[in-house]
């Protein structure tokens, strides 16, 4: 019970990173459109 609880911590943790990741990545290029049009290659 102990194992499945902890890996849906993690399980969460990972979904919440991920969900801060792309939503940093869409302010960044809405914020400065003119430096990700210029690094798109980067993104």
């Amino acid at each position: 019970m102990c194992v499945s609880m902890s890996s849906s911590i993690a399980a969460a943790i990972a979904g919440l990173s991920a969900c801060a990741v792309t939503s940093a990545g869409i302010y960044a290029i809405s914020r400065f459109e003119e430096a990700a049009r210029k690094y798109s290659v980067y993104w």
